[in-house]
């Protein structure tokens, strides 16, 4: 299961789903290992690492759940001892967090009760975000297709979502593609932010990072909307200055000069009373 010299795990079959990990799994000293709290079962029977943490879990869960899992699983083992044997030769997660699989253990190994789509309430709302997150990258059908039914239950009142999670729902579902409801997540997000009780740089990353050039535009239009109802003008471009109230104190980030080029737009606008929002087309 592990390519010789380093115990990670490799399936060339899937090259989507398992990412490479920017740092070596040998790299990581044993001091920084720890065993996790609710997961190190002792009748488990396969030892997995996520980052620095490691669980030990059944794997009839993983592999009746995943199609990955149970393929990985099947893999034709070397001599020696197998991955997953012991703390000390992991079966290693590459790319993963260790929150994220926590939280799909936590219900796959939970009571029936406590998975009543009903009965869960916005305060699980993050760890739900973890379960569609990594069922989808592992396969995990039913486990996703649950927590998206409970995301579609919790956001039924999108006003009542709280801000911290909009980012988070935002790139989920461009994950995954389920664009009526991530669209509902962009305007409440969008309006969150324009009512200024949440800083622009979140969107304009989180869409930049996911090449979104509608969300994109949509922000930037906010923006250019705050300096010209602030009587800000196009000054700044021309000393070369970045301009007040822009989130971004370096010029490292592509968005001022971005917005500077934009801004061109607005002034002629603003003269022929153009809403501001029309420059999101010219935005491609």
């Amino acid at each position: 299961m592990a390519a010789s010299g380093a115990h990670t795990l490799s399936l060339t079959i899937i090259p989507t789903i398992l990412m490479a990990s920017p740092q070596s799994p040998d790299a990581v000293r044993p001091s920084d290992i720890q065993r996790d709290k609710d997961h190190y079962h002792a009748e488990g029977d396969s030892i997995i690492r996520v980052e620095q943490t490691l669980f030990k879990v059944h794997k009839a869960f993983l592999t009746h759940n995943s199609s990955v899992f149970s393929t990985m699983f099947n893999l034709p083992v070397g001599m020696g001892d197998p991955e997953g044997s012991s703390d000390d030769n992991p079966i290693v997660l590459l790319g993963d967090e260790v929150e994220d699989f926590c939280a799909v253990l936590n219900y796959i190994y939970a009571p029936p009760v406590r998975t009543q789509i009903q009965d869960i309430t916005t305060a699980a709302l993050p760890e739900i975000i973890s379960v569609v997150k990594f069922a989808h990258k592992y396969a995990m059908d039913h486990w996703k297709e649950w927590g998206l039914k409970v995301l579609v239950r919790l956001l039924d009142d999108i006003s009542s979502v709280p801000a911290e999670h909009l980012c988070a729902l935002y790139s989920l579902y461009h994950l995954v593609g389920d664009a009526p409801l991530g669209d509902r997540v962009i305007q409440r997000w969008c309006t969150v932010i324009e009512e200024g009780k949440f800083p622009i740089v979140s969107i304009l990353d989180a869409a930049s990072a996911c090449q979104d050039q509608d969300t994109l535009a949509q922000a930037y239009c906010i923006q250019i909307g705050r300096w010209e109802n602030g009587g800000k003008s196009c000054n700044h471009v021309r000393s070369k200055t970045t301009p007040r109230g822009w989130p971004y104190p370096s010029s490292r980030s592509a968005h001022p000069l971005r917005l500077c080029i934009l801004i061109y737009f607005v002034e002629p606008m603003a003269q022929s009373r153009t809403p501001v929002s029309s420059i999101s087309g010219c935005f491609v």
